[in-house]
Order: structure tokens, then sequence, then C-alpha cells
């Protein structure tokens, strides 16, 4: 698969039961790309913009992490996993605020 970016998968971390702060815990060669203005992913009048990141394994992502990329933020906003025979997969659907 392709890749056209290296990012950073970030997560809240609880210390006796509270949120302290976000950590990385993975760096992934992924490959993303923006979802067209005519995709069922976007609406008028967002004050956002709308990605879709895949890579090509299984990994443990959670619709509250965040991604890095670059130095700007994204937050997850979906994740799909696919897995059958030869190809492992997970699709995720990324939030950058403007």
């Amino acid at each position: 698969m392709l890749t056209n970016c290296t990012a950073e998968l970030k997560r809240l971390v609880y210390v006796n039961n509270v949120a302290r702060e976000k950590e990385t815990i993975a760096t992934y060669d992924w490959y993303i790309t923006a979802v067209s203005e005519e995709s069922k992913y976007m609406e008028e009048w967002k004050f956002w913009k709308i990605y879709k990141l895949s890579i090509q394994k299984l990994t443990e992502i959670k619709e509250a992490d965040e991604i890095i990329i670059n130095s700007v933020s994204y937050s997850v906003k979906w994740v799909a996993y696919r897995h059958c025979w030869w190809l492992s997969l997970t699709t995720i659907i990324l939030e950058e605020w403007l």
C-alpha cells in the first residue's frame, strides 16, 4: 500500500482515574486523502475539513484518539476495520478544525 505521511497516535492518559494528558502510543505510516465535497461525509456550512486515513494493518484506534500529521492535529471521528484472507485494512475518518 502507498504511504504519504507518518502520523502519531495520541490517547488520553489516566492517573488515579483522572485524565491528565495525551500521550503518543504509536507511530504509523499512513495514506491520507481529503474527502470530496460530494461525499456523504461532508455537509454544508461546516467549520472543519474531513479526511480519510488508511493503513494496511489492523490497529487499535478509538474515536476519542487524536492523530498528529506534520504538526497538524486531527480528531478521529470514525474507524472501520476490514480483514479477509490476505488483506488487513484500517480506515479512519478524521476531522480538522479550521
